[in-house]
């Protein structure tokens, strides 16, 4: 009797750890998928123009990647600095998490 007993429990352990496991996949497949920070710099890279480019300083791979809400809209934000920061303020590019595209760039004065 003690071996059925033994056996039921290790029946429903594994039953249990099966679910977990099915439910956890499902969880993760139901998340939408999040850029990594090397993704959202490559896209900001790939948005600027050749003479953009050109003017960042330091590895362009290296950018600041930062959270913003823009006209209530929840954005990243790539922030390039160039050689004409003191002037311009750096170059910042806005991307939508949602659809992993650029948006447009914040004016520099």
């Amino acid at each position: 009797m003690k071996n059925l007993n033994l056996k039921s429990v290790f029946r429903l352990l594994i039953l249990f750890t099966l679910l977990w496991v099915q439910v956890s996949c499902k969880n993760e497949l139901l998340r939408p998928k999040e850029l990594t920070l090397r993704a959202y710099r490559t896209i900001g890279y790939n948005y600027l123009d050749e003479p953009s480019r050109a003017s960042i300083v330091g590895d362009w791979g290296l950018a600041l990647v930062t959270d913003q809400v823009v006209d209530g809209k929840k954005l990243k934000a790539v922030i390039f600095h160039t050689r004409h920061d003191s002037i311009l303020g750096p170059i910042v590019v806005y991307i939508s998490p949602e659809t992993h595209t650029a948006l447009g760039i914040a004016p520099r004065f």
